[in-house]
């Protein structure tokens, strides 16, 4: 059975289907308004989704670089969202870094939301004139915290030595920008590391940087070099050539070699050496001239 329509149709109405709307507004932003050339600054931008779409990284929504558009003045020209599915209504702030342009100058330093293939959209964060300025000349300088090295060493022999270096300068010391310790002498008679022939020497070490420069303050030590004496003794004598101590070949007080005398040179306490630093015999009673 067939079926009639009856009465009239609703007019017609011409209906426009349209992808949803996106749409950012940016509320705050973090940076410098003087920056160094060539370094790298933390900067942050505030975006809130006043649009109907949802921000993904899978459809590849970034804040994008302006003035001019897509620009790599700051070292990039995209940064990812700081986390997925912004929706519509929420709030995103992008934290990364930046680095200053090479050259010294004014920029200007502007971001905005994009969508990768369709474009950007809202408008972009306020401009500011970012000051680059050429940084400050970088130089080599060091200050002598400690050093140890033995002041008395036996001829041909190796010795451990150690010097602790504060860098007071503003240059980063690195085996790669060949930073190193080094013996400050022009005539080194420290050949390969080991103590030269007898005799009494300044040790001095200084910071340098290979084929550039010695810098800083240099730390000297005065070395006195000996043949090997084996077990040779030393008499040490006062003013009167009276024996009051011996001491080892490294220099070392030999226990209870220590003498001393009184009034008259009466001996007080210790045992003194058979011979005077003059050469001549002592005796327990002797009196002193």
């Amino acid at each position: 059975m067939a079926c009639t329509a009856l009465g009239s149709y609703t007019p017609q109405l011409a209906i426009t289907v349209r992808d949803p709307v996106n749409n950012a507004q940016p509320t705050a932003q973090s940076v410098q308004a003087q920056m160094e050339a060539g370094r790298a600054y933390n900067v942050s931008v505030t975006v809130v989704n006043n649009g109907e779409t949802t921000w993904t990284h899978a459809q590849q929504y970034t804040l994008m670089a302006q003035s001019p558009h897509n620009t790599m003045t700051w070292g990039l020209n995209r940064v990812p969202l700081p986390f997925d599915n912004v929706a519509p209504g929420q709030s995103a702030t992008f934290h990364f870094q930046v680095t200053a342009p090479s050259a010294g100058g004014s920029y200007v330093f502007q971001w905005g939301m994009q969508r990768e293939g369709h474009g950007s959209f809202g408008p972009g964060t306020d401009p500011v004139a970012i000051n680059v300025v050429a940084p400050p000349p970088q130089v080599n300088d060091a200050q002598v915290v400690g050093i140890s090295v033995p002041v008395r060493m036996v001829v041909g022999q190796e010795y451990n030595v150690s010097a602790t270096m504060r860098n007071a300068g503003t240059k980063t010391w690195s085996a790669g920008t060949l930073h190193r310790l080094g013996l400050y002498s022009d005539a080194n008679p420290w050949n390969w590391g080991r103590a030269p022939a007898a005799g009494t020497y300044d040790l001095p070490l200084r910071m340098l940087q290979e084929n550039i420069e010695w810098f800083g303050a240099i730390g000297n030590t005065r070395v006195t070099v000996t043949e090997n004496l084996g077990n040779v003794t030393f008499i040490h004598t006062d003013g009167l050539g009276s024996p009051v101590a011996r001491t080892d070949a490294a220099g070392q007080v030999i226990a209870g070699s220590r003498t001393r005398y009184e009034p008259y040179g009466y001996l007080a306490s210790g045992a003194p050496a058979n011979k005077t630093g003059s050469g001549r015999e002592n005796l327990r009673e002797r009196v002193r001239t």
